[in-house]
C-alpha cells in the first residue's frame, strides 16, 4: 500500500504523543496493522502488534486490537507511551523581526523541527510557545549542534517569498568553522558534486567529490581562513550552494574537517555511540568539545517589502572563541 501521512499530531498533558490519522480507501477492509503500516512505514509488524496488544490503538474513538479491520473514512489514532527528551541549550535570541518574518539565534544544542526523540525542546516550540509566533516556517535549518542565525518566515505566504529568494540565490549566507588542522591553503573555492552515500553506516550521510565523472548534485562552497592556531584553524566559510551537510562534508573532503564533528570527522561510530546514548571518555577526547564547531555567523538579503539591503551577524558562542580552543587542543 502506498504510504500516507498523519492527519494530526499532539502532545497529550501526561506527556503521551498522539497521531491521528484517517484510513484512505486503498486500506479499506484491512487489517488494524495492514492500515497502521501504510502510515507508518518504518515501524516493523511486531512493533505495531505489541502496541496494540498495549492498548495504544483506536479506531473512531475505541480501543482496538491487532484483529480487527478497518473502513475508508475510520479514524485511527495511535498513543505512543511518553518519553523524556534530551536535555537542549534553550537560549535563542530574536535579533530582528517585522510582520513577515525573524531573524533568530540559536544555540549549538538545539533541532529547528521536531523529529526523533525531540518535541517541545527545539526551535520551533520555543517560539511559538515561548516567543509569541503563531506560525514558524525556516527558510532556512541549520542542524542541531550548529549555531547561529536561522531566517523565520512567520506565514506560509512569506515563506513562499523568501525560499525562493533564497532558491534564486539572493541570500548571502556566512559560518564560521573551527577545523581540524593548520590550513595552509589561502583562499579556496571547494567546486564538485555531492550525494548521499549508500551502504554507510549512517544514512543520511553526504559526500564531496571534484571528481570530473562524479554523479550529485554540483556544490561550491569559499573558505577563507580568519586565524590559524596551533592544531586547527578559524575558517570563513560562504555556501554558495545550499547543500545539506555542505560545508561538513568539504573540508571532511578537504581534510579538515570540523572539530567536534560525530559524523564527518575522525570516526563515524561515534555519530552511531551518540545516537545510543553510548559516547565513550575516547570518545570525548577525540572530538575535544561537545559540538560540531559549526556557527551561521552572518546573513544579508533584501527586505522582501521595503528593498533595503538587510544584514545581521550573531558572534559565535564561548565554546567557538579561540581561547576555550586553545585549551581544548593544549
Amino acid at each position: 500500500m502506498k504510504a500516507s501521512s498523519p492527519s494530526g499530531f499532539e502532545v497529550l498533558p501526561d506527556g503521551r504523543k498522539r497521531l491521528t490519522f484517517t484510513v484512505p480507501g486503498a486500506s479499506d477492509g484491512a487489517s488494524l496493522p495492514e492500515a497502521v503500516l501504510a502510515f507508518l512505514p518504518r515501524y516493523s509488524l511486531r512493533a505495531v502488534e505489541d502496541a496494540a496488544e498495549a492498548g495504544a490503538f483506536f479506531v473512531n474513538g475505541r480501543k482496538a486490537e491487532s484483529a480487527d479491520t478497518v473502513r475508508s473514512g475510520d479514524i485511527i489514532s495511535y498513543e505512543a507511551a511518553p518519553e523524556v527528551e534530551p536535555d537542549v541549550d534553550r537560549r535563542i535570541r530574536v535579533v530582528y523581526e517585522t510582520e513577515r518574518y525573524a531573524v533568530v539565534g540559536k544555540s549549538g544544542n538545539m533541532p529547528c523541527h521536531p523529529a526523533g526523540k525531540y518535541f517541545r525542546n527545539t526551535l520551533y516550540r520555543l517560539l511559538l510557545d515561548e516567543a509569541g509566533f503563531s506560525e514558524v516556517h525556516f527558510v532556512n535549518r541549520l542542524d542541531r549542534e550548529t549555531s547561529g542565525l536561522v531566517l523565520v518566515a512567520k506565514n506560509a505566504e512569506s515563506a513562499s517569498i523568501l525560499g525562493r529568494m533564497m532558491a534564486a540565490g539572493r541570500f548571502s549566507k556566512l559560518y564560521m568553522a573551527a577545523a581540524e588542522g593548520e590550513w595552509t591553503c589561502g583562499e579556496v573555492r571547494a567546486e564538485g558534486r555531492i550525494r548521499l552515500v549508500r551502504g554507510t553506516l549512517v544514512r543520511k550521510k553526504r559526500e564531496f567529490s571534484t571528481d570530473a565523472d562524479a554523479v550529485g548534485q554540483e556544490c561550491v562552497t569559499l573558505f577563507r581562513p580568519l586565524s590559524v592556531r596551533s592544531g586547527y584553524s578559524l575558517l570563513e566559510v560562504k555556501p554558495v550552494t545550499g547543500r545539506p551537510h555542505q560545508i561538513r562534508a568539504t573540508l571532511k573532503f578537504l581534510g579538515f574537517p570540523v572539530v567536534g564533528d560525530k559524523l564527518y570527522g575522525f570516526d563515524e561510530t561515534i555519530y552511531a555511540r551518540m545516537c545510543g546514548d553510548a559516547i565513550t571518555e575516547r570518545d570525548r577526547a577525540l572530538l575535544r568539545i561537545g559540538r560540531q564547531a559549526l556557527h551561521s555567523w552572518k546573513m544579508s538579503f533584501r527586505d522582501p517589502d521595503t528593498g533595503r539591503e538587510m544584514t545581521f551577524e550573531e558572534p559565535p558562542p564561548d565554546d567557538m572563541s579561540e581561547r576555550a580552543l586553545d585549551v581544548a587542543f593544549a
